[in-house]
Order: structure tokens, then C-alpha cells, then sequence
């Protein structure tokens, strides 16, 4: 119906429009004639049409909507997506778990064997591919696989960072060599993993002395930092805050940041099932000795080997 109505004015206008050229015409060629009162009604005519259907447009915009008319409207919502769940846990085990991880990455290995540069990295990308995080049902959730040094963690991250660096939980690791530790007791499964030192990322101001005291003190030097989108060090005191300065202003970093761990001297640590005979409390300081032993370059593998046979099973997990 409102469409109809416009229609109809329009068409008046257009008329009349026609109208006032042909009388305009007329009355140039005859400037004599008495054209110009038409000309003059046509365009208060125009006017007043116009204006007329500008109020009724304006109307028929303040009501509301007929529920007749637009009863084929409905209102779109976005639905958020839920996250995604994790896999099960199939396995009876960490152990078992990484035993088969273990199998995966070093087929046919009956003895503890050394893999170097791009072997190395081939043979972890084996061993840590995703997924590296597990769902237990009612019990929660596993993450099979951790790191021993000093201390212990479970992880879930892994990433290439380049061709020879890579992303271990938080810890950035240039790989130089890693020891596939094969035992007869699956629980027993090891990979030691030799990292060779990295610069500095910029953000604080080391010197040779600073770094040789946290050698001293820990067995090898590092630093704290944060990553910001990716590409920006920050300090780990601006990670703290959520925010830092950033091309001289302070910046709202929004949680858009990821901490990160890089080794300043060379480092090492042993990759384990979460459940394995060597991530117990009573190994810790012995191996924290063997790792110091073999950073300082002494080849004790064998001894290490020795000593992780006769440790006690831990309980299954």
C-alpha cells in the first residue's frame, strides 16, 4: 500500500515536471505569451508534493512494524562456539603412553643411541606431537609427558620455532643432541636433551659475571622474558603487569602475551613420562648432579643409565 502511494507521486511530480518545461519552452520562444503563471503553479505543486511525501515517509518510519507484514522475520543470534573437548586418555598409564611415543620416534632401538642436529629434531617432533593433553573423564585431566631438571613439569606445548629450535612448555631450547635412553622397564623410557646457549633477547643487561654466578648457582644461565603478539620481548616484571612500554608509551598487553624461558649457557634435561622411575623426589638431587656432570662436558651417560635401573617403580599414572 505505501509503496503504491509513492509510486502514484512520483508519477504527479514527473507530470508536472513535463508540464513547466513544455510551458518553458513556449514561453521562450514567445516571451510575450502568459506562460508563466502555469510554470509558477506546476513548481508550488512540485513543492508541495514533495514535502507531502516526505512527512508521510517520516510517519511510516515512527511506527512500529506490522507483526502480519514481517511474521517472516526472525532474529539471527551467534551462536559461540563451545571449546573443544579434549580427547581421551586410552591408555592405562603415562608410561604406556610414552613407551608408545617412544617406539614411534625410535623404531628398533635396543640400546641408548645419540641423534644430532636435524636427526634430533626429527626424532622429538615424533615423540611431542599433538596432542600432548588428555581428557580422564571424572578424574580430569593427564598430561603424559614431562621434563626433569631442576625440578619437574608436566607440559602440553611443543612447537618448531625454526629448523633447529624449538618450543618445549616455556622453554626455548636450540637442540644440539638428544640420547634416546632405552631401557628393558618401560617406566624407565628416557630422552636426554642437550640445548646449546642462545643470545640474549634485549630486554635486560647481562654480563659475563651475572651469568657465570647463575651458572654457579643453578648449572646453567637463562633468562625470564615475555613475548608479546608473538614478535615483542618485554621484561618479566611488564608480563607481571600486563603491560609495558612499547615504542616509548605504555601499552595494555590484553593477555595477548606468553612467557617465555631462554637459555644464556648451554642446558640440559631429561624428557620423561609424568609417572616414570625417574620423576621421583629421592632421584631429584642426583640427577640434578648428573645434568651439572654432563653440561661441565664428562661422559656419564652409563653411570646415569646405572642408577635410573635401580630405581623403584613409582605408581602407575
Amino acid at each position: 500500500m505505501i509503496e503504491n502511494n509513492v509510486n502514484r507521486l512520483i508519477f504527479i511530480e514527473v507530470l508536472l515536471a513535463v508540464v513547466a518545461v513544455i510551458y518553458g519552452i513556449r514561453w521562450v520562444l514567445d516571451p510575450q505569451g502568459n506562460f508563466e503563471p502555469v510554470i509558477a503553479l506546476c513548481t508550488i505543486f512540485a513543492f508541495g508534493l514533495d514535502v507531502f511525501r516526505r512527512y508521510s515517509a517520516d510517519s511510516q518510519l515512527q511506527q512500529p512494524p506490522n507483526k502480519q507484514e514481517h511474521s517472516d522475520i526472525t532474529e539471527v543470534t551467534e551462536k559461540k562456539e563451545q571449546p573443544e573437548s579434549l580427547p581421551a586418555f586410552r591408555y592405562s598409564s603415562s608410561c604406556a603412553f610414552f613407551a608408545e611415543r617412544f617406539s614411534n620416534a625410535f623404531p628398533g632401538i635396543r640400546s641408548g643411541t645419540w641423534f644430532e642436529g636435524h636427526r634430533a629434531i626429527e626424532r622429538l617432533s615424533i615423540l611431542l606431537e599433538q596432542p600432548l593433553e588428555f581428557s580422564r573423564g571424572d578424574d580430569g585431566w593427564i598430561e603424559p609427558i614431562g621434563w626433569q631438571r631442576n625440578g619437574n613439569m608436566p607440559f602440553s606445548d611443543f612447537k618448531l620455532l625454526s629448523k633447529d629450535t624449538l618450543l618445549i612448555d616455556s622453554k626455548e631450547l636450540k637442540v644440539r643432541r638428544i640420547y634416546a635412553g632405552y631401557m628393558a622397564n618401560y617406566k624407565q623410557l628416557f630422552v636426554y636433551l642437550e640445548a646449546d646457549a642462545m643470545p640474549p633477547v634485549g630486554v635486560y643487561e647481562h654480563t659475563q659475571s651475572s651469568i657465570e654466578d647463575s651458572k654457579n648457582v643453578f648449572g646453567y644461565a637463562y633468562e625470564e622474558y615475555g613475548l608479546y603478539k608473538h614478535s615483542h620481548p618485554i621484561t618479566r616484571a611488564e608480563y607481571d603487569d600486563n603491560a609495558a612500554v612499547i615504542m616509548g608509551k605504555p601499552v595494555k598487553l590484553n593477555n595477548e602475551v606468553e612467557i617465555r624461558i631462554r637459555h644464556l649457557s648451554p642446558y640440559n634435561m631429561v624428557i620423561s613420562a609424568t609417572g616414570s622411575c625417574l620423576n621421583q623426589s629421592l632421584f631429584d638431587g642426583k640427577l640434578v648432579e648428573y645434568m651439572n656432570r654432563m653440561l661441565a662436558g664428562e661422559n656419564c651417560m652409563g653411570e646415569f643409565e646405572d642408577d635410573v635401573r635401580k630405581l623403584p617403580s613409582s605408581p602407575a599414572i
